[in-house]
């Protein structure tokens, strides 16, 4: 009974530490993307995620602290070369937001299909 329960603690201890891994911090309210920056990076990864994770990097390689990193429905006028960008972009709805942690690392859980992914920080 002992080896029994030592083993769930060990595995509610994995879970935690698994969850904590992705620390991400509650945005202010009314806080939306920082345009300004003079880079767009488009990338179609083709593929349906069920958890969008990863690090925000800064220009150098390091982890960058409090970046905001949001996900958008409606991604398709990304793709599109038209004159309809602005437009189709002010279609769009937020579903998630947060900033990062001192890591640099986000995560969210997401029903599979498409999505922009957007980080930004400042003015940049």
């Amino acid at each position: 009974m002992l080896r029994h329960i030592s083993g769930v603690v060990i595995l509610l201890l994995c879970a935690l530490s698994v969850l904590a891994q992705c620390t991400c911090h509650k945005i202010e309210k009314g806080e939306t993307t920082h345009w300004g920056g003079n880079q767009l990076i488009v990338q179609d990864e083709g593929k349906p995620y069920q958890r969008l994770r990863g690090i925000v990097l800064d220009s150098n390689g390091d982890p960058m602290s409090g970046a905001l990193v949001e996900v958008w429905d409606k991604p398709e006028y990304l793709l599109s070369a038209g004159s309809r960008f602005y437009e189709e972009r002010a279609k769009q709805q937020r579903l998630k937001a947060c900033r990062t942690a001192n890591d640099g690392k986000f995560c969210f859980h997401v029903k599979p299909g498409k999505y922009e992914l957007r980080s930004s920080v400042g003015s940049g």
